[in-house]
């Protein structure tokens, strides 16, 4: 398979134009700050900065749709789980009759495992279950806001983009770069964290394209989210971080 599709003019000022708000969305946080939206607790800030995530996310994605009409995924799509899943060896992915409805239970318990430890070994120190749980409503918002507004930009918008310009694999791998270089200063970060971010990146964007909608690469995102927040927030000091 050519790594190049078929050029489209249009999908490619798409996908560029996603690429550089996927590689500066870091960078949104003290873009808050300098406009005086930074300040409060650490659940209020938490609150501008997804709520505003979000925002942008449906933005580029709603844009992006608007410009390529007829292409895949949409924003709100929910995709077909019955479609099969394409082998990809190296992560042991597809197989003779393997659907993503199947493949996803055990890829989703796979992945969360892999996050709670690495979680746990970075928030150990400090983690309260009784803060954590009293702070449940908030963890499950921001993880269904953060899993959101970044499934449309990295997901959504570029690879209907890169499905202009690019071929299935080749799309998915720029999904995962632009997802884990995004995602170097993240939880957890440094060279590993932008790693297993490009690699969960890859896996999201080839069920995204397969199933032709979004709503599977979000639940997975979704879940590792919910055990981020709640290892965070579980160890945060939230008075210490008041301002």
């Amino acid at each position: 398979m050519s790594i190049v599709g078929s050029w489209n003019a249009g999908a490619g000022v798409a996908l560029f134009s996603v690429i550089a708000v996927g590689l500066a969305l870091p960078g949104l946080r003290y873009a808050l700050d300098s406009v005086g939206l930074g300040g409060g607790s650490l659940i209020q800030q938490l609150l501008v900065y997804e709520v505003v995530l979000a925002g942008v996310g449906l933005c580029v994605a709603l844009i992006v749709t608007r410009l390529l009409p007829g292409t895949s995924p949409g924003a709100f799509s929910a995709g077909a789980l019955d479609v099969g899943v394409s082998p990809v060896r190296f992560l042991g992915l597809g197989g003779d009759g393997i659907t993503w409805r199947r493949e996803i239970v055990s890829l989703t318990l796979a992945i969360s495992v892999v996050t709670t430890i690495f979680v746990y070994l970075a928030n150990r120190n400090g983690f309260s279950w009784h803060q954590a749980l009293g702070l449940a409503p908030w963890i499950l918002l921001f993880a269904a806001l953060n899993a959101a507004g970044e499934e449309w930009i990295y997901r959504v918008a570029l690879l209907r983009g890169a499905g202009g310009v690019l071929s299935l694999d080749a799309a998915s791998l720029l999904s995962a770069a632009v997802f884990g270089v995004a995602h170097f200063g993240g939880m957890p970060g440094g060279p590993f964290g932008a790693l297993a971010a490009a690699l969960l990146g890859f896996i999201l964007s080839r069920a995204t394209l397969e199933t032709g909608g979004v709503a599977t690469a979000w639940v997975v995102h979704f879940i590792q989210d919910v055990v981020i927040f709640a290892g965070w927030l579980g160890a945060a000091n939230l008075t210490a971080v008041a301002k």
